[in-house]
């Protein structure tokens, strides 16, 4: 899951101004966008809020994933129905699903998020980064465990890509990337 962002600079500029620096720019640029777009400002690949979170009641059990990304709080104690667990407790219960749970055990670390902002632990926002850079274009990609859990956070939220908000945030950015490239070759000349 990654994504490729082209762009022949060459036919607009001189090959010795646009280098491999401002290429890389160029995506930390789109990288940054993206992150601030999706995970603090919860919204989609089209700009629009991500969809809510579930309401329909759950159990987040103590030894699942969800649990070891963020530890279960609130809720009511469920316990174990049979088997050795039987009548320990093995997770939480929460009436209000997800969303009751993403809330309670979150209150205090972050009070000023959105409501849909993909962060459980934190680590898909910070396993994104660039993964190649080229001549005239560059690869971002989430790298680590988080690759394991990318695609399916993306087929119930539709948040990888490139929106029309990362352009403009590029094109602001653009000048000063440009303006660099062009002191950087006027040294090189020297």
């Amino acid at each position: 899951m990654s994504i490729e962002a082209k762009h022949d600079f060459g036919a607009t500029w001189p090959s010795f101004v646009w280098d491999q620096t401002a290429v890389r720019d160029v995506g930390e640029a789109l990288r940054t966008s993206l992150v601030q777009r999706t995970f603090f400002e919860g919204l989609n690949v089209d700009d629009a809020p991500m969809k809510r979170y579930s309401t329909k009641p759950i159990v987040i059990y103590n030894k699942s994933e969800t649990a070891r990304r963020l530890k279960p709080k609130g809720g009511v104690p469920w316990k174990g129905r049979r088997g050795p667990m039987k009548g320990r407790t093995v997770g939480r219960f929460y009436e209000g699903g997800y969303a009751e749970y993403k809330e309670q055990s979150r209150k205090g670390l972050n009070s000023n998020s959105v409501e849909v902002d993909l962060i459980l632990s934190g680590q898909l926002s910070r396993s994104i980064a660039l993964t190649a850079v080229g001549k005239t274009g560059v690869t971002i990609s989430p790298r680590g465990a988080a690759v394991a859990y990318a695609g399916a956070t993306h087929d119930k939220r539709n948040w990888w890509g490139i929106s029309q908000r990362n352009y403009q945030d590029l094109q602001a950015a653009l000048p000063a990337i440009i303006g660099g490239a062009i002191q950087r070759s006027l040294r090189g000349k020297q």
